[in-house]
């Protein structure tokens, strides 16, 4: 998908962009972004449920127009499935682990199904889905294309 596309999808008009903790992920450098002209919200594998209390917040400050998702290809959270998540914060942190056996860690095992999955869940929040454009791409991180899912 071409940065103009993107810059249509977005309307540069106060949006907000969920993407991964992932140093290689800038998504104000591949969507050609200015300073300060989205608030980019990330996390392990750009999941919108770690996203939602930021997103609640800036939409009460001023109105978020649109949430576009971001899902990349190579992601660390492929690594490992929920349950190895699970095990390995169960042996490096066994308090949390111990104190919340269902904690979700957000395991992805494909980026084009989990952003579409995630933003349903946004969609999800009647509010959310009659006040917010909610858009989810996926990033190849080898080839730096970019493909709209949803």
């Amino acid at each position: 998908m071409s940065t103009d596309k993107i810059a249509d999808l977005l309307e540069r008009n106060k949006y907000a962009i969920i993407s991964c903790a992932d140093p290689r992920i800038t998504p104000e450098h591949f969507l050609g972004l200015n300073f300060g002209e989205a608030a980019i919200i990330r996390n392990g594998g750009g999941r919108t449920a770690d996203a939602l209390r930021s997103i609640l917040d800036l939409d009460s400050l001023g109105a978020t127009g649109t949430v576009v998702v971001i899902h990349h290809t190579d992601c660390g959270m492929t690594y490992l499935s929920e349950e190895e998540f699970h095990d390995r914060v169960e042996k490096r942190h066994p308090d949390f682990a111990g104190s919340h056996p269902d904690f979700n860690y957000g395991a992805i095992n494909d980026p084009e199904k989990t952003v579409v999955a995630d933003v349903e869940y946004l969609k999800s929040f009647p509010t959310l889905a009659e006040n917010m454009t909610i858009a989810g791409l996926v990033f190849d991180t080898f080839t730096g294309e970019l493909k709209r899912m949803v």
